[in-house]
Protein backbone atom coordinates (compact mmCIF):
# COMPACT_ATOMS: atom_id res chain seq x y z
CA UNK A 1 0.00 0.00 0.00
CA UNK A 2 1.33 3.43 -0.96
CA UNK A 3 -0.10 6.57 0.66
CA UNK A 4 -0.97 9.84 -1.06
CA UNK A 5 2.03 12.04 -1.79
CA UNK A 6 4.60 9.33 -0.95
CA UNK A 7 7.90 9.80 -2.74
CA UNK A 8 10.18 6.89 -3.66
CA UNK A 9 13.52 7.98 -5.15
CA UNK A 10 15.76 6.20 -7.67
CA UNK A 11 17.22 2.87 -6.57
CA UNK A 12 14.80 2.50 -3.68
CA UNK A 13 13.74 -1.11 -3.01
CA UNK A 14 10.47 -1.95 -1.27
CA UNK A 15 9.56 -5.61 -0.87
CA UNK A 16 6.31 -7.42 -0.01
CA UNK A 17 3.74 -6.54 2.63
CA UNK A 18 5.07 -3.02 3.24
CA UNK A 19 2.68 -0.21 4.19
CA UNK A 20 3.78 3.31 3.22
CA UNK A 21 1.76 6.21 4.64
CA UNK A 22 0.99 9.63 3.20
CA UNK A 23 3.89 11.95 2.37
CA UNK A 24 6.55 9.38 3.27
CA UNK A 25 9.93 10.02 1.64
CA UNK A 26 12.17 7.07 0.77
CA UNK A 27 15.35 8.60 -0.56
CA UNK A 28 17.91 7.26 -3.05
CA UNK A 29 18.96 3.66 -2.44
CA UNK A 30 16.84 3.10 0.68
CA UNK A 31 15.74 -0.51 1.20
CA UNK A 32 12.58 -1.49 3.04
CA UNK A 33 12.14 -5.19 3.69
CA UNK A 34 9.00 -7.27 4.15
CA UNK A 35 6.18 -6.27 6.46
CA UNK A 36 7.58 -2.87 7.43
CA UNK A 37 5.19 -0.05 8.30
CA UNK A 38 6.03 3.58 7.54
CA UNK A 39 3.51 5.97 9.05
CA UNK A 40 2.68 9.39 7.56
CA UNK A 41 5.57 11.84 7.05
CA UNK A 42 8.34 9.33 7.86
CA UNK A 43 11.63 10.03 6.06
CA UNK A 44 14.38 7.55 5.22
CA UNK A 45 17.56 9.24 3.95
CA UNK A 46 19.77 7.76 1.20
CA UNK A 47 21.08 4.28 1.90
CA UNK A 48 18.89 3.48 4.91
CA UNK A 49 18.27 -0.26 5.35
CA UNK A 50 15.14 -1.38 7.19
CA UNK A 51 14.89 -5.09 8.02
CA UNK A 52 11.64 -7.04 8.09
CA UNK A 53 8.84 -5.91 10.35
CA UNK A 54 10.43 -2.60 11.34
CA UNK A 55 7.95 0.16 12.15
CA UNK A 56 8.49 3.87 11.58
CA UNK A 57 6.22 6.21 13.56
CA UNK A 58 4.70 9.37 12.19
CA UNK A 59 7.32 11.91 11.15
CA UNK A 60 10.38 9.93 12.21
CA UNK A 61 13.56 10.93 10.39
CA UNK A 62 16.27 8.34 9.72
CA UNK A 63 19.72 9.60 8.68
CA UNK A 64 21.97 8.52 5.82
CA UNK A 65 23.12 4.91 5.90
CA UNK A 66 21.37 3.94 9.13
CA UNK A 67 20.33 0.31 9.62
CA UNK A 68 17.20 -0.75 11.48
CA UNK A 69 17.14 -4.35 12.76
CA UNK A 70 14.07 -6.58 12.35
CA UNK A 71 10.95 -5.77 14.31
CA UNK A 72 12.21 -2.53 15.85
CA UNK A 73 9.87 0.43 16.30
CA UNK A 74 10.87 4.06 15.89
CA UNK A 75 8.47 6.31 17.78
CA UNK A 76 6.69 9.32 16.32
CA UNK A 77 8.94 12.28 15.51
CA UNK A 78 12.09 10.45 16.58
CA UNK A 79 15.43 11.16 14.87
CA UNK A 80 18.07 8.53 14.03
CA UNK A 81 21.57 9.79 13.24
CA UNK A 82 23.38 8.83 10.05
CA UNK A 83 25.17 5.48 10.15
CA UNK A 84 23.38 4.35 13.30
CA UNK A 85 22.53 0.71 14.01
CA UNK A 86 19.13 0.58 15.69
CA UNK A 87 18.98 -2.64 17.71
CA UNK A 88 16.21 -1.60 20.12
CA UNK A 89 12.95 0.35 19.99
CA UNK A 90 13.31 4.13 19.96
CA UNK A 91 10.82 6.16 22.02
CA UNK A 92 8.83 8.98 20.44
CA UNK A 93 10.52 12.41 20.26
CA UNK A 94 13.98 11.00 20.98
CA UNK A 95 17.31 11.48 19.18
CA UNK A 96 19.53 8.39 18.85
CA UNK A 97 22.87 7.80 17.12
CA UNK A 98 25.85 5.47 17.12
CA UNK A 99 26.63 1.77 16.79
CA UNK A 100 24.67 0.52 18.52
CA UNK A 101 22.29 3.47 18.65
CA UNK A 102 22.01 5.16 22.02
CA UNK A 103 19.81 8.00 23.24
CA UNK A 104 21.48 11.40 22.86
CA UNK A 105 18.59 13.49 24.06
CA UNK A 106 14.85 13.74 24.40
CA UNK A 107 12.91 16.29 22.40
CA UNK A 108 9.89 18.33 23.35
CA UNK A 109 7.03 16.08 22.14
CA UNK A 110 5.69 19.01 20.09
CA UNK A 111 9.05 20.08 18.59
CA UNK A 112 7.83 19.45 15.04
CA UNK A 113 5.07 22.05 15.51
CA UNK A 114 7.50 24.89 16.30
CA UNK A 115 7.61 27.46 13.58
Amino acid sequence: MLGDGALLQAGCVVTTGVRVGAHVHLNVGATVSHDCVLEDYATLAPGVHAAGGAEFGEGCDVGVGASILPGRRLGAWSIVGGGALVDHDVPAATVVAGVPARVLRDLDPDWHLAG
